[in-house]
């Protein structure tokens, strides 16, 4: 049984950090995919923060915490 890799799969196993250019996906809507263009930042209340931008090519923030690479 041969099992297929992404390239999202290997970054994560080598614990590449998310970054500007990734692609990535919110936990609330796995259907959309989103672009980071700034960060990771501190937000005011201490979690680690993202903007991304949607197909819409609007300018979101997330927490890290809710998105994954895809």
């Amino acid at each position: 049984m041969e099992t297929q890799l992404t390239i999202a799969d290997i970054l994560n196993a080598v614990n590449e950090p998310i970054g500007v250019g990734d692609y990535v996906e919110h936990v609330t809507k796995p259907e959309e995919v989103l672009q980071v263009v700034k960060g990771p930042y501190m937000t005011v209340m201490k979690h680690t923060g993202l903007d991304v931008r949607d197909r819409k090519e609007h300018i979101l923030p997330v927490l890290l915490k809710y998105v994954r690479r895809v």
